[in-house]
């Protein structure tokens, strides 16, 4: 079954045999009601709709894709309530146009592919998780954010590393200052030993003066 409205009805309309109602700017359209045997498997919503109300595509056992575009901005309860084979939701909006605290999406547990653009603002479509969106955004910051944290610690270990390499040769040549000037003192020492007669040198001399003053003394008695 698909509806089929007189052109000059002023407050509903058809299109392609989906029944629309016409809102009160008379330039937007409110989705009602969509046919459960549509001949087609894939539909894509006119750009003039603005709104998808309460259990518009429930049971639509034939429909597996839909697209949504940018100017719907409101979906309510139970639009996709029964929708057994719908596999693939493409919405073109960039924030999510569930507008219910009850269920839009109603329907045996299967897999559905949620398509939103890049710039989409929040992590849920008519109370959906976005997870695959969520999982690869995380995994990028995970990978920048790691790549970003490795960085960092990179550095670290650089600057950590650089300081105490610095503070080795540092200290290895404040080690090699303080040997040149034990060199220095001991060359000094060297150098100077021509010049000064040592202690011992005296000592000596004092010995050998005193026995040769005895010889001499121990002659004259003798005499």
């Amino acid at each position: 079954m698909v509806f089929n409205v007189l052109d000059d009805n002023d407050h509903f309309t058809s299109i392609d045999g989906v029944f629309f109602g016409k809102n009160d700017d008379l330039t937007t359209l409110t989705l009602l009601k969509f046919p459960v045997r549509y001949p087609y498997d894939s539909y894509e919503i006119p750009i003039s709709v603005s709104k998808i109300s309460s259990f518009v595509f429930e049971d639509c056992l034939m429909l597996t894709s839909i697209t949504i575009p940018a100017s719907v901005t409101s979906i309510e309860t139970g639009a996709f309530r029964s929708c057994d084979v719908l596999s693939r939701v493409q919405y073109l909006g960039k924030s999510d146009p569930g507008k219910s605290n009850l269920p839009i999406f109603v329907f045996d547990d299967h897999y559905i592919n949620i398509t939103v653009p890049e710039e989409y603002k929040n992590n849920h479509f008519c109370g959906i998780y976005l997870f695959d969106k969520e999982s690869s955004s995380s995994s990028i910051s995970s990978s920048s954010s790691s790549s970003n944290s490795i960085t960092p610690s990179s550095s670290s270990i650089s600057s950590s590393s650089g300081s105490s390499s610095s503070s080795s040769i540092s200290s290895s040549s404040s080690s090699s200052s303080s040997v040149t000037s034990s060199s220095s003192d001991s060359s000094s020492s060297s150098s100077g030993s021509g010049s000064k007669p040592s202690t011992s040198s005296i000592s000596k001399m004092s010995y050998v003066v005193s026995i040769l003053a005895s010889v001499v003394i121990f002659g004259a008695m003798l005499v």
